[in-house]
């Protein structure tokens, strides 16, 4: 089974002490890179964070938001000095200065001042501690955002079997009107000899009709290409079978698929053969348009 890039997961764990909260999200990326946001308490734990996830992610950016509250009684409180004076100092300024002079400065309406009393946080406990009832909330994100990707990576893996199917069945279409194309031109330069050599008195020279078809079909063969696609399908059949982190080596494929459609569509002069050219190109541009999204 193959797994998109992107996706969704949460998990929140809350107890009678602390809320831990975390978020993860995907999106499509040519590698591997984690992007986590992280509560203070877990600052310096992004390489911890980066490494669970590559254990279980291989391609996509993942951003990682940890979110920690404790819900610990306060652990007490203490006052801001240093900010008390300073709003003292700017009050009287600002008392002299209106000629409030002997209007009383209150220390506790000072003390209602934002930032004036400090609320101690409980303490969380030693980091690693933290971390450890941290990482397997993590896990279960990423677990939830795992299943989310494998579920949509089996409806792009549907999607491209049957744009595979209908690849198959064009170059089919294209081998049987090969002949007829070959055909109709011939047809066509017979009748453009004949009015070009109309009252002269010459006649067609079969073997130079013969020798001007087989130029025609020489230089608009796509026997090669129809092969090396036909090749290519097989091999998008056993990579989708294998299942995995196979994005990189499913954009390399449709690279060369869209190759060989492309010159098959160049090489073809026949507007009938050409139709049928186009709408296969048309089917291996959704192929790669796909494979983007595949891990």
């Amino acid at each position: 089974m193959i797994a998109s890039m992107t996706g969704f997961g949460r998990e929140v764990q809350e107890g009678p002490r602390e809320r831990i909260e975390v978020e993860v999200r995907s999106v499509n990326s040519r590698s591997l890179k984690v992007s986590p946001r992280l509560a203070e308490p877990l600052l310096g734990f992004e390489t911890e964070v980066e490494n669970v996830v590559r254990e279980r992610i291989a391609r996509g950016t993942v951003h990682v938001q940890i979110d920690y509250r404790s819900l610990a009684p306060a652990a007490g409180y203490e006052l801001n000095v240093e900010l008390l004076k300073k709003y003292a100092r700017d009050l009287a300024a600002l008392r002299d200065e209106l000629g409030l002079a002997g209007a009383p400065i209150e220390i506790d309406r000072l003390a209602l001042l934002p930032g004036a009393v400090v609320e101690k946080a409980a303490e969380t406990g030693h980091p690693n501690d933290l971390w450890a009832r941290v990482r397997p909330v993590l896990e279960r994100a990423l677990a939830s955002l795992v299943d989310g990707r494998k579920r949509e990576g089996a409806a792009i893996e549907a999607d491209l079997r049957a744009h595979r199917r209908e690849i198959g069945a064009r170059i089919q279409a294209i081998r049987r009107r090969i002949p007829e194309a070959l055909e109709r031109h011939k047809r066509r330069l017979h009748e453009r000899l004949r009015s070009l050599l109309a009252g002269t008195g010459a006649a067609i020279a079969p073997e130079d009709l013969a020798r001007e078809v087989a130029l025609f079909a020489d230089r608009t063969d796509v026997s090669e290409e129809l092969s090396r696609l036909e090749a290519h399908l097989d091999e998008l059949d056993r990579i989708l079978d294998t299942g995995g982190p196979v994005g990189r080596r499913l954009e390399f494929l449709s690279q060369e698929m869209m190759r060989e459609a492309n010159t098959t569509a160049a090489k073809s002069q026949d507007a009938a053969l050409v139709e049928e050219l186009l709408a296969l190109k048309l089917e291996v541009d959704r192929v790669r348009e796909q494979v983007a999204n595949v891990e």
